[in-house]
């Protein structure tokens, strides 16, 4: 099966399951299937993909399906520009704490305060 045809069937199936973002998550599932950016999957869309990619792509179509977050399906979650592991035991990193970040920042950056950060989630906003 050639990549074009993979990323439709995927879409096809999250769609069909009123995954609203079905074509993006199919594309990011699959360039992460592929270690390759996602514009590069699509400029190569007609080369052809192993069985074993298949396979995988379509358990994780699967879980994406059932509404699962694609954070924890591809196991990381950018924080910051960086890049943080997630699974089912930690938080989802969300943009809302980046902003809460930056204003805590800009309160205490003269000051020399001690914070704790114990068991919030992944770490990454004491490691930001």
């Amino acid at each position: 099966m050639i990549i074009s045809n993979l990323l439709n069937l995927g879409s096809k199936t999250l769609k069909g399951s009123k995954v609203r973002t079905h074509q993006l998550d199919s594309e990011i599932i699959l360039s992460s299937l592929l270690k390759k950016k996602k514009e590069q999957i699509i400029i190569d869309s007609e080369k052809k993909v192993s069985r074993s990619i298949i396979i995988k792509f379509n358990k994780l179509i699967t879980r994406r399906s059932t509404r699962e977050p694609m954070a924890y399906i591809l196991k990381k979650k950018e924080f910051w520009s960086k890049s943080f592991f997630v699974n089912k035991n930690a938080l989802i990193p969300r943009p809302e704490t980046e902003l809460l970040c930056d204003i805590i920042i800009k309160v205490i950056k003269k000051k020399n305060p001690y914070i704790l950060d114990i068991g919030t989630g992944s770490g990454c906003i004491l490691l930001s």
